[in-house]
C-alpha cells in the first residue's frame, strides 16, 4: 500500500460506519435508508433511537414495519456495541441523541416507552444596551420540527405539542383518567395572578367583511368552514381578571393576540399571523386585537388564538383552540 493509499484511508469515514447488516431484518437498503434518515452510523447510535422515532418515519413513508421487529434491531445493536471499533471513534453525542437514551431506557426499565419527545428552549440575547430580547423554541424530536414565539410562551407550547400528537393520541379520552392528580391547596395568604380570559373570536371572511361569518365563544365547539385561498381575519375579544387585573398598566405590560394552524394532513404546525402589540390601559379591564388578514389552501386544520405577554410571571395567558376547521 503506497503513501496516498494510506492517507486515503486515513481520512476516510468508513472505518467510523458499523455494518447494520449485521443485524438481522436490516438488508443493505434498510442499511442506507437508517443512515440517511437519522445520519447514525454507529451500533451506538441505532440503540440510542427509540421505537417511536423509527415506527413514525417509515409509517411517513409508507413502510409498514412491526414494533416487534424494530425493538430487535435496537436490542441485537446494543448487543453489538462491544464489538464495535466505530464506536470508540465518536466522541460526541448531540442532546437529543442523549435524551433519546435516556428515554429508551427508562422504557426497557419499567414498560413505559415514549411515543412523542419535546425540548423546549427559553433562550435570550442582548438587544439594546441594558435590555434583554427572549425567545421561546420548542422541538418536536421524532418528526423534527420545532417552532418558536417571541418571549417566554407558555399556553402556546401546550397548544402546539398538542397539534402534534393528536394524530397519535385521542385527546379527547385523556381527560378520562383513573388517577387524576389533586393540586395542592392553595396557601390562604396567596394571591391569585391575573390572567388573561378570551371571551370571544370572530371570523371574517371576506376579511373587509362587516359582520363575521362565525363567531366563537370561550366553552364552546366550533362548526364551520371557510373559503380557501380568501383573505379572513380574526377579532379576539378578551377580559383581565384576578385580583389588581386594573393595576397591570404600571408595569408597562405588552400584549398581543397570535394565530396558529396545524395542518391535519401534512402534520406540520405554523405561525399564521398575530396582531400589533397592545399596551394595557390603568383600570381598563376589556379589551380587542385584530389578527391581521391571514388565509389557507384547502385542507382540515385545527386552529389556536393565543393571547399573551412577555412577562408571564405578572399576567398568565389565555388560548382558545378551533379544533374542527374546514377549509373548501
Amino acid at each position: 500500500m503506497d503513501d496516498a493509499e494510506k492517507e486515503r484511508l486515513m481520512n476516510s469515514n468508513e472505518n467510523a460506519f458499523d455494518d447494520f447488516t449485521a443485524i438481522s431484518g436490516i438488508g443493505p437498503a434498510r442499511q442506507i435508508w437508517l443512515r440517511d434518515t437519522f445520519g447514525i452510523h454507529t451500533y451506538q447510535e441505532l440503540a440510542e433511537l427509540t421505537v417511536s422515532q423509527i415506527e413514525s418515519k417509515l409509517k411517513a413513508e409508507g413502510k409498514i414495519v412491526s414494533r416487534k421487529a424494530i425493538e430487535s434491531w435496537i436490542d441485537q445493536a446494543r448487543d453489538l456495541m462491544p464489538e464495535s471499533a466505530a464506536s470508540e471513534q465518536v466522541k460526541e453525542r448531540p442532546v437529543a441523541g442523549e435524551l433519546a437514551e435516556r428515554l429508551n431506557s427508562a422504557g426497557h426499565r419499567n414498560g413505559w416507552e415514549p411515543f412523542a419527545s419535546f425540548l423546549v428552549y427559553f433562550q435570550t440575547r442582548e438587544k439594546d444596551q441594558d435590555q434583554l430580547a427572549y425567545r421561546t423554541l420548542v422541538h418536536y424530536m421524532e418528526e423534527d420540527r420545532e417552532t418558536s414565539w417571541p418571549g417566554i410562551e407558555v399556553r402556546g407550547i401546550s397548544a402546539w405539542m398538542l397539534g402534534q400528537i393528536s394524530d397519535l393520541v385521542d385527546l379527547p379520552k385523556l381527560e378520562e383518567r383513573e388517577e387524576v392528580e389533586q393540586p395542592a391547596p392553595a396557601s390562604p395568604k396567596a394571591v391569585s395572578l391575573p390572567e388573561i380570559k378570551i371571551d370571544q373570536v370572530r371570523v371574517f371572511q371576506p376579511a373587509t367583511a362587516d359582520a363575521p361569518a362565525h363567531h366563537l365563544k370561550a366553552g364552546q365547539a366550533f362548526v364551520g368552514e371557510l373559503e380557501r385561498d380568501r383573505p379572513f381575519r380574526l377579532v379576539v375579544d378578551i377580559g383581565l381578571t384576578g385580583e389588581a387585573a386594573g393595576e397591570l398598566a404600571e408595569q408597562g405590560l405588552i400584549c398581543l393576540a397570535r394565530c396558529y394552524e396545524y395542518d391535519s394532513r401534512t402534520r406540520a404546525s405554523a405561525l399564521l399571523s398575530e396582531s400589533p402589540p397592545l399596551g394595557l390601559e390603568r383600570g381598563k379591564l376589556d379589551y380587542t386585537f385584530e389578527i391581521p388578514d391571514a388565509s389557507l389552501p384547502h385542507g382540515d386544520y385545527r386552529m389556536w388564538v393565543v393571547v399573551t405577554t412577555m412577562q408571564t410571571d405578572l399576567l398568565a395567558p389565555d388560548f382558545l383552540e378551533l379544533p374542527g376547521l374546514k377549509v373548501a
